[in-house]
């Protein structure tokens, strides 16, 4: 009779342990799930921040207030260099580290673009509104093959977004698209 209730004890130890093995397991996997969230929506306000930047300075250029236009794209630069540290510095949950990446290797493309073809570009459109003839057609194939390089970078952030909202189901038709 001993040995019946002291294995009944042992079993019913086991199953216990088991329970709280598995209770672990499922808060522990939700913990990671709810981290890289989180982080996608960091990732998210960095992309909000990048497309008022690029809206910005689309707009000034559109007006063809080139003064307005170089400042904003200095202020861009340094939102770009800022948004970079952030990815770099902060931890990043596995499960949205190819997003992290992806974006981090976007921005630093992006950054590379407005502090030297932006930067070109609106010196092209100054010399272009000075009479500079040659100008108009450099500033059109500078603009397309910038056009080009970035549509690439963006196609491949947006597609590694929408890898990581369609793992965790996640449908937010309000995120900016990079």
């Amino acid at each position: 009779m001993a040995i019946l209730i002291s294995q009944k004890k042992s079993v019913l130890a086991a199953i216990t342990l088991c329970f709280i093995i598995i209770a672990l397991g499922v808060f522990f996997t939700g913990c990671t799930k709810t981290k890289a969230i989180v982080r996608y929506h960091e990732l998210l306000d960095l992309i909000y921040q990048n497309s008022l930047d690029r809206n910005a300075l689309d707009s000034a250029i559109t007006a063809k207030d080139y003064a307005k236009a170089e400042n904003i794209r200095i202020v861009w630069e340094d939102h770009l260099g800022e948004a970079i540290e952030k990815i770099k510095k902060e931890k990043c949950p596995k499960e949205v580290y190819d997003l992290n990446r992806t974006l981090e290797e976007g921005l630093q493309c992006y950054k590379i673009k407005i502090s030297t073809d932006y930067k070109k570009l609106i010196s092209l459109y100054v010399n272009q509104k000075n009479g500079h003839p040659s100008a108009q057609a450099e500033a059109t194939a500078l603009s397309t093959k910038m056009h080009n390089d970035i549509e690439l970078v963006r196609k491949k952030v947006n597609n590694a977004k929408k890898e990581f909202t369609g793992k965790y189901r996640l449908y937010d038709v309000n995120a900016p698209e990079f």
